[in-house]
């Protein structure tokens, strides 16, 4: 009769290396079901524009301030199950993105405005255009082709 310590000791190599595999293809098999989405914004103001990441849990992550007239693109990962979108990774997780706001950079809390980002959830295409612009208010709408 085995005594259950000799038994543990015996099969924990095994049993530490069976999770350790099927660890390894859980985290391949949701690598796989990620995809890239690239976002284009425009500034089409005169004045240079700021954009922001709002992240799960309220984490906030400067983008980029985009010069007049001119453009920058970021890529984001879609979750192919559940169309979530994500901007990085905390500790092998990825960080999911609640919003990106762009505003007149001397201007933010003025003119600040998001991006219509449950329309990129909604849409299966890998590639988005937005325009930022004065027409009345400051706002951010999908770029005429």
């Amino acid at each position: 009769m085995i005594q259950p310590k000799a038994w543990f000791c015996r099969l924990a190599p095994q049993n530490l290396i069976f999770a350790l595999m099927v660890s390894l293809s859980w985290s391949t098999v949701a690598a796989n079901e990620r995809d890239d989405v690239i976002v284009t914004i425009h500034n089409d103001s005169p004045e240079p524009l700021r954009c922001e990441a709002i992240l799960a849990h309220f984490v906030t992550m400067p983008l980029f301030t985009i010069p007049r007239h001119q453009s920058a693109a970021i890529t984001l990962r879609r979750d192919l199950q559940q169309g979530t979108l994500s901007l990085g990774e905390h500790k092998g997780s990825p960080m999911m993105l609640e919003n990106i706001l762009c505003a007149v950079d001397t201007q933010w809390t003025a003119t600040k405005t998001d991006l219509p980002i449950l329309d990129i959830r909604a849409n299966p295409a890998d590639h988005f255009s937005f325009s930022c612009k004065r027409v009345g208010r400051f706002l951010c709408s999908p770029a005429s082709p």
